[in-house]
Order: C-alpha cells, then structure tokens, then sequence
C-alpha cells in the first residue's frame, strides 16, 4: 500500500511549567508529505525556537505542543526516521533541560494554531499578548468547561 502525500500543519508551542506561560508559538505548513511527517515537525520546529531564547528558570522545564510527538509508533519511513533522529541529537543538547510530556486527549492551542496554517496554506508566527493568552485559554479549556466535584461520589 502507498503512502498518501497531502499538505499538513504543524504547530510548536514553547509552554514554561509550571503554570503553562507562552514564551513562543508558530506553525507551518508542508505539502507532499504523510500527516503524520507533517505534525512530526512540530518538535524541530520548537527546538529552533528555544535555540533563539536566553531561558529564564522557568522554562528550564518544557513540554512539546506538537500532537504527533506522542505518536512515534505511526511514524513510517526514512523521511519520519530523519525527523525523528533529527529532533532526538538537538534535545540531547538541553540536558539542563526536562522534557516533559503532558498527555491530554484534545490539544486545543496546537489545533487552533495548525488550523489557521492549513486555511492561510502558509505559517504563522504569533506575536505575543492577547494571541499567547488565546493559547494559554484554549490549553486549559478542559478545565475550564468541565465541572469537577470536591467529593467523588454518585447517588444511584
């Protein structure tokens, strides 16, 4: 069976923990590749970002914003395995640094950002105020939306 090439977003989120504070956010966007490839940038794309920042001690801890960072195991062929090995030397580079996975079942800042790439067919690079907040807002929507009890019972 062939792969499926088609145009795919990636999006990368700088998040300091705790406390989720946006130090940088952008997206991009590829044409001729699997979905998968395409989101697996995601994570080269938010090592170039942190490359560029003098890191304050609170991002001494990150999390990549990138869905398929947790989905090795659907990456296939040598594109994915150099994007994969890619991104694995840059990380060993961070050593001073965590990198911690957070897994939640709805990346709502990430798939707002890819989203918007996949409209414009073309990257985003947000600026900072009001957008940071939008992501900060659209990360903890879950939190926000569902109620949760102080004592875990049910009535039957």
């Amino acid at each position: 069976m062939g792969r499926l090439l088609c145009r795919g977003a990636f999006s990368a989120i700088v998040w300091g923990l705790p406390g989720w504070r946006v130090f940088k956010a952008r997206s991009g966007y590829l044409e001729n590749f699997t979905v998968n490839e395409a989101e697996y940038n995601g994570l080269p794309l938010e090592l170039d970002m942190l490359a560029g920042l003098d890191p304050p001690s609170d991002l001494r801890r990150f999390q990549p914003s990138d869905p398929a960072s947790t989905g090795r195991d659907q990456l296939q062929g040598t594109r994915s395995d150099a994007i994969e090995a890619e991104g694995l030397d840059r990380l060993r580079k961070w050593s001073d640094h965590e990198l911690v996975h957070v897994k939640r079942d709805w990346n709502g800042s990430a798939d707002s950002l890819a989203s918007a790439v996949l409209q414009r067919q073309g990257g985003i690079k947000v600026q900072g105020g009001p957008e940071y907040q939008d992501l900060v807002t659209l990360n903890r929507l879950d939190e926000i939306l569902i109620h949760k009890t102080e004592i875990p019972w049910c009535e039957l």
